[in-house]
């Protein structure tokens, strides 16, 4: 193997090789930039069910109360069909948080406080409907259970936004690593480029010279040849 063909081989071989790395950090970067918005996408709907969740009880409370200090069914609305949206949702969270036991609790814990919620409710509506009288305990343990209610699901979000939290973490190193690297690669691989185009150059210089050099020592043979011929 020639000079000429051992530096082509070695120019080409390391750009093939960068190219390689580069493809293959970029496709890993990739799958990992996927999978890190997958995670902060999920987050941010499991904090709007959380939400929805308590947005829901706090129009069923203030239909109650509502209905509790007028006596009118029309206070009702919000609270008729209520309890079946507030457990669709949590049965939504229990699928969507199957993956982190932690959440998985905390999911199960609001589906049962929303079930000691919605049964004081239910108690104080129908000792109204019997014109009973309301008096503050009653009210005072539904307070109490709303809450406990309020606490849990703050716990549920909190925990949601730390994963959210480490996800855009994630999202951020990607962001600031992987351009520096991929620049890094692309001066390295324009680098062994150069590098490996001016000894290719140099070679081909350094053959045609030798070509001409030989040419010339034939013409000059031939011209003696035919100066020897022309004097026997």
């Amino acid at each position: 193997m020639t000079r000429f063909d051992r530096n082509l081989r070695l120019g080409y071989g390391f750009s093939i090789a960068i190219l390689l790395v580069v493809s293959m950090v970029s496709y890993i970067t990739l799958l990992g930039l996927l999978k890190s918005n997958r995670a902060v996408v999920h987050s941010d709907q499991v904090i709007e069910k959380l939400e929805k969740v308590l947005s829901v009880m706090k129009d069923v409370e203030t239909g109650q109360r509502g209905f509790l200090l007028t006596g009118h069914a029309s206070y009702l609305e919000p609270y008729n069909g209520a309890y079946r949206e507030a457990l669709k949702l949590t049965d939504t969270l229990i699928n969507v948080t199957a993956d982190d036991d932690r959440q998985h609790a905390n999911v199960y814990g609001i589906r049962r406080l929303l079930g000691q919620r919605f049964d004081i409710l239910q108690r104080l509506v129908e000792k109204k409907q019997r014109g009973e009288q309301i008096v503050m305990a009653d009210l005072d343990t539904g307070e109490t259970a709303m809450d406990e209610l309020r606490r849990t699901i703050a716990r549920a979000e909190a925990d949601e936004r730390l994963v959210m939290n480490e996800g855009n973490a994630t999202l951020g190193r990607y962001t600031v690593l992987v351009p520096g690297f991929i620049i890094l690669a692309a001066l390295v691989g324009a680098g062994i480029g150069l590098y490996s185009y001016r000894n290719v150059a140099a070679d081909f210089r350094e053959k045609e010279r030798l070509r001409g050099e030989i040419e010339t020592r034939e013409q000059e043979t031939a011209a003696l040849n035919e100066e020897l011929t022309a004097a026997n």
